[in-house]
């Protein structure tokens, strides 16, 4: 099981592959790893814990699994390299700081009707002249990069709080992780099965997405 601090301050390390099964990331499990540049969250990672990831500055890119509920504070402060984000449709909370000081950010996709709910930043007290710029994203995140949200809620997103500080909100139904072509099968434990990032499954789950046989396919027992 992973712990708090696992990997804190391993400056050289440039990847971590974790498990299925783990049901959250640790607060501080790989914070200061200024080197790293790929790691996988497991589909049944449900929480990011405090400062998780936090100044991660080589990270250019992290893939948020479906199911993932909670993003806790700093938990990727300071990861000045990340290009894009896209939260999944189960995302709820986002916790201070949590995405702020990304200063190469180009896009942020977010596919819940229902804006993620932004914890108020301590870094910048409300009563500061920032305003409503006190938010989980304003420190040094550019606020004119466009976010792409479900059609027919981007007023939703620009009279939230934290997400009022963007000012360039797209509606869409074709966010990057759209699945196509899906046939339904049930699992067979002769076949190789692997998720959508191209690695081995051995216990898949009812109603995911896999890929077999060299196409996507629903599982259903």
């Amino acid at each position: 099981m992973a712990g708090t601090n696992t990997f804190q301050q391993n400056y050289p390390l440039k990847k971590i592959h974790l498990p299925e099964g783990l049901g959250r990331i640790p607060s501080c499990f790989a914070n200061d790893c200024w080197d790293l540049q790929e790691v996988n969250i497991p589909s049944t990672v449900k929480s990011i814990d405090r400062a998780a990831f936090e100044q991660c500055k080589s990270l250019k890119k992290i893939n948020l699994p479906n199911g993932l509920e909670t993003i806790e504070r700093e938990a990727f402060y300071h990861c000045d390299s990340l290009e894009q984000i896209i939260f999944p449709a189960t995302l709820n909370f986002l916790g201070q700081e949590c995405c702020s000081y990304m200063p190469g950010l180009k896009r942020i996709y977010c596919m819940s009707s229902e804006p993620p709910v932004c914890k108020e930043s301590t870094l910048n007290p409300g009563n500061s002249p920032f305003g409503k710029y006190n938010s989980d994203f304003y420190l040094r995140t550019p606020n004119d990069i466009p976010i792409y949200v479900p059609v027919g809620t981007a007023e939703k997103y620009r009279n939230a709080w934290g997400w009022d500080y963007f000012t360039n909100f797209i509606e869409t139904d074709d966010f990057p992780t759209s699945i196509h072509n899906v046939t339904t099968e049930h699992y067979d434990s002769k076949n190789c099965v692997y998720d959508l990032m191209g690695r081995k499954v051995i216990n898949p789950q009812k109603g995911q997405v896999y890929i077999k046989n060299g196409k996507k396919t629903l599982f259903a027992y």
